[in-house]
């Protein structure tokens, strides 16, 4: 995982970060064990509304590679897939 965050001026935040997760292979297993690798982009947009609250804008983008096999056997199954992810988020301070 990396991120990087930059303070534009008082009230704007950007921040992006990336994340790569690769699961062990599954020749190991007698049995099928999806194997789900992913890389995650992220970017956001804080804004201080005021000196207690913060308002968040984030999106996301996950690219997914799986792949399906059992020990022995010839055959993989394999899948990809892109999910779009998009929130808002308050934070408060009490």
């Amino acid at each position: 995982m990396i991120g990087y965050q930059r303070i534009i001026n008082d009230k704007w935040t950007t921040n992006m970060g990336y994340t790569h997760v690769d699961r062990a292979k599954n020749n190991l297993y007698p049995v099928a064990i999806p194997e789900l690798n992913a890389n995650s982009v992220g970017v956001g947009l804080t804004y201080n509304y005021s000196p207690l609250t913060k308002i968040t804008y984030a999106l996301g983008i996950n690219f997914y590679n799986s792949v399906t096999s059992v020990k022995n056997n010839k055959i993989d199954t394999t899948s990809k897939r892109r999910e779009i992810n998009f929130g808002i988020g308050m934070s408060t301070k009490l």
